[in-house]
């Protein structure tokens, strides 16, 4: 409990197309105290603007349960009940019955089971996020003058470019971007963008 005060975010390079930013804020109790919900109001703000919530579980601890009713409680306050969440059972290595693990996964049957100081299962996590974010993802081409460097770092910073194809002085690209993206990529491409 309150092991994370002050949110911490990093880059998590999950491949060499796709970075993401990782945030890890402030944990859970059960019945948190609506003052304290106030007063970390800002550590949590990190999860109402997420697109992405990992839930990180220790497996091995005899109340996980109550402490995923918990979380879920307090997600449910700040308005994060409906975001799409996947359960992380961290420590899986240090589960004393083995035979608990299946009981977890079948009530939870989104989730992953990980230990981050063996690796385990973090290959698995990995994949899953990435499948998530494709999911949200549109693909498009964008034709635009090669001078265009301002939506090249765009892309290069907030999409994939999947392919380039260079004709005279422009360029064809065809990339994954978040939809909330389109828009502002139009503007700057001042050319064609169309969605596959």
């Amino acid at each position: 409990l309150f092991a994370t005060l002050d949110t911490c975010t990093r880059a998590w390079q999950m491949d060499d197309q796709r970075r993401v930013l990782l945030s890890d804020t402030v944990g859970f109790i059960r019945r948190l105290p609506h003052h304290l919900v106030a007063s970390f109001h800002a550590t949590l703000e990190e999860a109402t603007q997420a697109q992405l919530l990992l839930h990180v579980v220790d497996a091995g601890h005899p109340g996980c349960e109550g402490q995923i009713r918990a979380a879920a409680d307090v997600l449910r306050q700040i308005g994060c009940g409906e975001k799409h969440t996947i359960v992380v059972f961290n420590k899986i290595d240090t589960v004393e019955r083995p035979s608990d693990i299946p009981l977890l996964k079948a009530a939870h049957p989104d989730s992953v089971e990980v230990s981050a100081k063996t690796g385990r299962g973090l290959d698995r996590l990995t994949a899953r996020v990435k499948e998530i974010l494709d999911e949200r993802e549109i693909e498009i081409k964008v034709d635009a003058d090669c001078g265009n460097g301002k939506l090249f770092a765009f892309l290069a910073e907030n999409g994939r470019v999947l392919e380039r194809e260079f004709i005279d002085d422009s360029v064809r690209l065809r990339a994954r971007i978040q939809p909330r993206h389109y828009g502002q990529i139009k503007r700057m491409a001042r050319a064609a963008v169309r969605v596959n």
